[in-house]
């Protein structure tokens, strides 16, 4: 199943109008806005075939009600039957408590087309289902289906992601841990600060705008976001610029830099410069 949780549309690709609507931005925040112009682009982009869409970055319940369920209700249901339906994916909350509301909320959207199995179970219509990533393990699993049971939901309407959960539990949301973007430079140079901030966790609230990591008096590091840090006491170095390789090091110089305070510390850890060149960059200690 492709999963999609950002896409550009082609120079000739036909823009849905809804698309032309802006981004949100700091300084005048419209969710509803972006989250429209994001799904017309997902939808248009990937017209046939199964797509699955991060669903919670701001509103998962608006999402599906107003989003999915409304403005673009036309677009989701014109996909068709089974070979081309959408995938809801919230990625947020307590999924025993989230997934039976999201099914709750698509199904009075849809109610249409909802339909019932043989043990008189709703079922979502074919063009539409849901997919439950975040929190899933082998004890997660039996309580979530029950958890849709109890409202009268099928096993049907939800398929399941697994993670590190299924493992050790030991996972990149250990130190929570990712790779977002931040901030976007338009074609006429024009900045918006980027994030997301779900309703239903707030602990999985992004930093946005242009992030430094400066070092204070006593020694401690801090971001410092939405540009408001000293370039010139930035202690990131720029690595990768437009998927080039700009610094390398190499593996007995990263073992040094991660070694314990009982160690001997690093003897050189500044890095071999490779190339420098234009464009958006990311950058690591």
């Amino acid at each position: 199943m492709p999963s999609a949780t950002w896409c550009a549309l082609a120079p000739s690709t036909a823009l849905h109008p809804l698309a032309a609507r802006p981004l949100s931005r700091p300084d005048n925040p419209d969710p509803g806005a972006f989250a429209t112009s994001f799904g017309v682009v997902q939808l248009t982009q990937y017209p046939t075939g199964l797509v699955a869409i991060v669903s919670d970055s701001y509103n998962v319940f608006e999402a599906c009600s107003t989003l999915w369920g409304g403005e673009l209700k036309d677009m989701v249901k014109g996909r068709g039957g089974f070979d081309n339906r959408i995938v809801i994916r919230p990625d947020s909350g307590e999924p025993t408590e989230i997934v039976p509301q999201l099914l709750d909320r698509l199904g009075a959207a849809f109610s249409e087309d909802v339909s019932k199995t043989p043990t008189g179970h709703k079922l979502l219509p074919p063009y539409l289902r849901m997919i439950q990533g975040d929190g899933i393990s082998y004890e997660s699993l039996g309580a979530i289906l029950d958890a849709m049971a109890k409202a009268g939901w099928a096993a049907e309407n939800l398929a399941f992601g697994s993670g590190g959960a299924l493992l050790q539990k030991l996972n990149r949301d250990t130190q929570k841990c990712a790779f977002k973007c931040s901030e976007i430079t338009k074609s006429g140079g024009e900045t918006t600060m980027v994030y997301k901030d779900p309703v239903t966790d707030k602990g999985k609230q992004s930093k946005k705008g242009k992030l430094t990591l400066e070092r204070s008096a006593n020694g401690a590091l801090t971001t410092v976001t939405e540009g408001k840090g000293e370039p010139r006491n930035d202690v990131l170095v720029e690595v990768f610029r437009d998927g080039d390789l700009c610094l390398e090091w190499t593996f007995e110089q990263i073992r040094l830099r991660a070694a314990l305070p009982d160690y001997a510390p690093p003897t050189d850890v500044s890095g071999v410069v490779v190339q420098k060149k234009g464009g958006s960059c990311c950058a690591l200690m």
